[in-house]
């Protein structure tokens, strides 16, 4: 895993946006 989706992952995370997590790809 890159370092670029650990940032996206935490961003998610702290936003607690799942409309924003639903939208970047690769989420899984």
């Amino acid at each position: 895993m890159t370092t670029e989706l650990w940032h996206l992952l935490y961003f998610c995370q702290q936003q607690q946006n799942k409309d924003s997590c639903e939208r970047r790809p690769g989420r899984d």
